[in-house]
């Protein structure tokens, strides 16, 4: 793999901050060569030779860096000699300043308990240096620029939010046994006595959150589709479900302009067919009087009674990593971020060049989004293409279900994703979505391709609309009233299905808000009980040939009033 080679820092002109380098870098070094979990903890911590100013320091925690990563040890004085000792292109007058070097530092005695600050003004001191760097490269450009000063302007921004060892710490940390095993307990003990208090960040579709229990805070989830396939639309209910649930997401667009994705969301919270928007006008089929009347309603609710915090990024294909978290970081500064949504890892633009796979660079920006997103504690969510091959099987399993009723045919495997396997291999979790075979798609099957803490793997079947880009569960979604659902469009209906949807109109017989037809409260139950007792099985036969029930008329008609007076 070719690397970008990494620029020289240039050190701040700065006499008193070298004096206390000069002073605290062979301390720090002191430190982590006696206490092995110091060590650790630097270079989990993201400490590298880069961070020291004097060449010699640097040297030193190069090779014990590399000696704990290979000999998982400290570096003592028979390795330190040995090292040097193998070392072809050193002079023994080199050798024998490494190794009396490695004396003085080990000789020194710092205080462990100013491990801490030690590394604290390590780090200042590098990202320090890092600012300098960018100010005299740029300095020049900002003052002579006569053009395009705004895009330089972002430039410098992008080059700030790419600074090494901001956040180093927000995500690292050493954990004693005892210490670990006491908040285990605890959490176990809250989840026993508080169940209700999820968490994890809920996706508001109830048969995923039942399969996944939410998605951690730190965690990476990867859904993955065919093209046009529907794991835009998931993304898109998940996160707008998230931020209606009260979560702050940041969902970033790379094919889509953010004007048409808000006019989306209030086309889905008001249960409008999108396209009536496109073709506009005030007749009947496009927005009409009722339309209106319900885009204003979803408008006012949305902004002054739910008001969710769904924040748009819209930014272009093959724009690179850097620039969508320069862009995060700006909302980072104004807002405690929940979940970041990437729309989608194949649109974004790469920043390693690998001759001949684009899979492992790609594979490189889903590891560093992955890895922005645990240090954040952040639930990040992507989506990438299923491949070709495995397209047309799945496709022909969509076909057939109909036929065998067996949705857990329909599945999405890690090895169907296209691209690197590193991408689904790293992830926390994995959820593959595919539409159905009708034109145009009314059912989506999402199979949990993958979860860490969960071996259920099966296939769930949720309802799609694609004319208000709506994705919900048909049997759990709130506000859905399954028992007339099943009157009117299931094919298996019952003499018990009936007797339920009495109970339903029972219980809606108080309601305020519903005005009963005076067909329904003369005596229903005797209509649709004399209609069934006449010829119930010519009814049944009937329904099997058509797909329909032959119903009461003044049952039908009552159906459909309530329907209309609820909406």
């Amino acid at each position: 793999m070719l690397e970008k080679k990494k620029e020289p820092i240039l050190r701040t002109p700065n006499e008193e901050d070298e004096l206390l380098a000069k002073k605290e870098e062979p301390r720090f070094l002191s430190v982590i060569l006696k206490h092995k979990e110091k060590l650790q903890d630097a270079i989990s911590f993201g400490i590298t030779h880069d961070h020291f100013r004097f060449k010699e320091n640097a040297f030193l925690y190069r090779v014990a860096v590399k000696n704990c990563e290979k000999h998982n040890s400290l570096l003592t004085k028979g390795a330190m000699d040995s090292i040097m000792d193998q070392q072809p292109n050193y002079t023994e007058e080199q050798k024998s300043a490494r190794k009396m070097h490695w004396h003085k530092v080990y000789g020194m005695e710092p205080n462990a308990e100013d491990y801490e600050r030690l590394k604290e003004n390590l780090n200042g001191r590098y990202l320090q240096d890092q600012a300098y760097t960018i100010f005299q490269k740029r300095a020049p450009e900002l003052i002579g620029a006569t053009v395009n000063q705004a895009e330089l302007v972002k430039q410098i921004q992008q080059d700030f939010n790419s600074l090494e060892g901001v956040d180093a710490d927000a995500f690292d940390l050493i954990v004693p046994f005892d210490e670990g095993s006491r908040d285990a307990m605890k959490h176990i003990q809250e989840r026993r006595e508080h169940p209700e208090r999820n968490q994890g960040v809920l996706t508001g579709i109830k048969g995923i959150d039942e399969e996944f229990y939410g998605f951690d805070y730190g965690s990476y989830t990867v859904i993955s589709g065919m093209t046009n396939g529907g794991k835009t639309t998931l993304m898109f209910n998940i996160g707008f479900n998230m931020a209606r649930n009260g979560k702050v997401v940041v969902y970033v667009s790379l094919e889509k302009k953010a004007l048409p994705l808000d006019v989306r969301l209030l086309c889905l919270h008001a249960m409008v067919d999108y396209n009536r928007v496109k073709k506009g006008g005030s007749e009947e089929w496009g927005l009409s009087d009722d339309v209106m009347s319900k885009l204003d309603e979803a408008h006012r609710e949305l902004s002054e009674d739910i008001k969710p915090e769904f924040i748009i990024v819209q930014l272009s294909q093959d724009d690179t990593l850097t620039k969508i978290i320069s862009k995060i970081e700006e909302i980072k500064t104004t807002k405690k971020i929940d979940v970041v949504i990437l729309d989608y890892l194949g649109c974004v633009g790469v920043e390693t060049k690998t001759q001949g796979r684009h899979d492992i660079d790609q594979a490189n920006v889903s590891k560093r989004f992955q890895t922005y997103c645990k240090r954040n504690n952040f639930v990040g969510i992507t989506g990438c293409q299923i491949n070709r091959a495995s397209t047309k099987e799945i496709r022909k399993a969509t076909e057939n279900v109909g036929e065998s009723e067996d949705i857990q045919k329909i599945a999405v495997q890690s090895e169907d994703l296209a691209g690197s396997q590193e991408v689904i291999r790293d992830a926390d979790n994995g959820i593959g979505i595919v539409l159905n075979a009708d034109n145009p798609p009314t059912k989506a099957y999402v199979h949990g391709t993958k979860s860490r803490d969960n071996q259920g793997h099966r296939t769930i079947e949720l309802d799609f609309d694609g004319r208000i880009g709506r994705i919900s569960d048909p049997v759990f979604e709130i506000g859905e009233i399954k028992d007339i659902d099943d009157i009117i469009y299931n094919n298996n209906i019952s003499l018990q299905d009936i007797q339920n949807s009495e109970d339903l109109f029972a219980s809606l017989e108080d309601s305020e808000d519903i005005q009963e037809p005076d067909s329904i409260k003369e005596d229903p139950k005797k209509e649709i009980k004399e209609e069934l007792k006449e010829e119930p099985k010519k009814e049944i036969k009937e329904e099997k040939n058509t797909g329909q029930v032959e119903i009461a008329k003044p049952y039908d008609e009552a159906v459909d009033e309530l329907l209309a007076d609820i909406g």
